[in-house]
């Protein structure tokens, strides 16, 4: 089971943001049902910044790691906590595509 919550953020240092706090296990259907959430903030709002917290993640399996290396090129911020490094999150290259590195935030 993945938990979404969608965050709007407003603040006038930064400007408009959304969230996406992701809790449980990025697997399977729930893999779409994050594709679903996040294809609209993309499509719809492009100058938007989408952040996406994975530090409660527990699983994630290999359409979820594609689904977060496409939301990583498109722009999307995936952010970690640091205390949640975990194998499958690796900021390598070869995870995200050549020359990409996914950002820590703690």
């Amino acid at each position: 089971m993945l938990r979404i919550i969608a965050t709007y953020q407003l603040a006038a240092e930064t400007g408009a943001a959304y969230m996406l706090e992701l809790k449980g296990r990025l697997e399977g259907d729930w893999v779409d049902e994050l594709r679903r959430t996040w294809r609209p903030l993309r499509d719809g709002i492009a100058k938007v910044p989408v952040s996406v917290a994975v530090s409660e993640v527990e699983f994630v399996d290999a359409a979820g790691k594609m689904l977060l290396a496409e939301m990583h090129r498109a722009g999307v911020d995936v952010a970690k906590g640091a205390a949640a490094v975990r194998p499958w999150c690796a900021c390598s290259g070869a995870d995200l595509g050549a020359g990409s590195r996914m950002s820590v935030a703690g």
